[in-house]
């Protein structure tokens, strides 16, 4: 009986020493410890939530038949650049800050019908008139996020937070010729009316919500996707360091 018990215990310790063992017999790397570990993601937004409002805009004023010669286009950055900065609180949970900046307008130029006088002609013509409108926003959220998944794959959902800063708020172009929601197709009409009612309150604040997940390729490098609504882009692709 004695004997039996001991083959049994040999057995066991050899099972859960081959566990931990690659085929080459060299030890399996332990999970990493996240706590208390810093991750740094720089990343870009495809598309700019604003380039792609603004293009919609533009395609609104395409087709406007109340101008004469219309020549309209999107201006500014197609993309959202930022950065993330998250703390491990435990191997579960991180809190972290999200900085991002965008900048997108539209350009309009029309013929504004006979109301130029020619000298030189002696006769009145078509006049271009230029409408040149442009935003630059500033981002800075706190981030909240649960993590799951596996060592390689460090997928994570959360919401974060904070304040979208219009940099260029006090130039005469932006506020004279900042577009109406109304211009906007009804699809963002109401999106762009409740951002206009918080910056014109003074309550410049930015919300999101998002998925994503992390692909480790080394220790401490791997790549970025993300997914979320509202605040910033449909989008987001990049890299993730682990220090």
């Amino acid at each position: 009986m004695k004997s039996i018990l001991i083959t049994i215990l040999t057995l066991t310790a050899s099972i859960t020493f081959a566990q931990n063992k690659y085929v080459d017999g060299t030890d399996e790397p332990q999970p990493t410890e996240l706590k208390g570990k810093f991750i740094i993601d720089p990343y870009v937004g495809l598309p700019s939530s604003s380039w792609f409002q603004n293009k919609q805009l533009d395609a609104v004023k395409q087709n406007d038949t109340s101008f004469y010669a219309i020549n309209s286009e999107v201006t500014g950055l197609p993309v959202l650049l930022g950065l993330k900065l998250e703390y491990m609180l435990s191997n579960n949970i991180g809190l972290g800050l999200d900085v991002n900046y965008q900048e997108s307008g539209v350009k309009t130029t029309w013929k504004n019908g006979n109301n130029y006088y020619d000298p030189v002609t002696a006769n009145y013509a078509y006049k271009d008139t230029s409408w040149n409108w442009n935003e630059k926003k500033l981002r800075i959220m706190w981030r909240f996020q649960a993590h799951f998944g596996t060592e390689k794959v460090d997928m994570y959902g959360g919401a974060s937070i904070g304040a979208a800063i219009i940099l260029n708020k006090k130039d005469a172009s932006y506020t004279n010729n900042r577009p109406d929601p109304g211009d906007y197709p009804i699809l963002f009409a109401p999106i762009k009316a409740v951002g206009y009612g918080l910056q014109n309150s003074g309550i410049p604040i930015a919300v999101r919500g998002y998925i994503g997940a992390r692909f480790m390729v080394a220790n401490n490098f791997g790549i970025l996707t993300e997914i979320g609504l509202f605040s910033g882009s449909l989008l987001n692709v990049g890299a993730t360091i682990r220090f």
